[in-house]
């Protein structure tokens, strides 16, 4: 059996018993790697470690606020590519954010539209 790598999991969170909870199920999870918890602040961003992370995890009260929004960025800048989760702690849910770099031409733009899942609430 080929062993399988572990995930580096950078974790920002607010200081909360959910946060402390998740703290320490990912910690036990054995092909986890925890880095973090971080404050939910954007300067945390110098702090964080030149490997890059293969996902981070934002945890808060309230995943829409213009705070996350700039963390959101500035990680996205820090590590193109990253996959980011925030998690709202008032409305039950999560958001996946990725990046990608591809060659800017038209069939590339076409095949990305195209591989978007319709809405079906589009208003015309």
């Amino acid at each position: 059996m080929a062993a399988t790598s572990k995930r580096r999991v950078l974790l920002f969170c607010v200081e909360s018993l959910f946060g402390e909870s998740l703290i320490h199920i990912l910690s036990q999870v054995e092909d986890v790697v925890l880095l973090g918890p971080y404050p939910m602040r954007a300067g945390a961003v110098v702090d964080l470690p030149d490997v890059p992370p293969d996902i981070a995890v934002i945890v808060s009260e309230d995943s829409e606020t213009p705070d996350i929004a700039a963390l959101t960025s500035l990680l996205l800048g820090h590590y193109p590519g990253l996959a980011i989760v925030r998690i709202g702690l008032q409305d039950n849910v999560m958001q996946v954010y990725s990046s990608r770099t591809l060659p800017a031409s038209l069939a590339d733009l076409l095949e990305v539209i195209h591989s978007q899942s319709p809405t079906d609430d589009i208003r015309r």
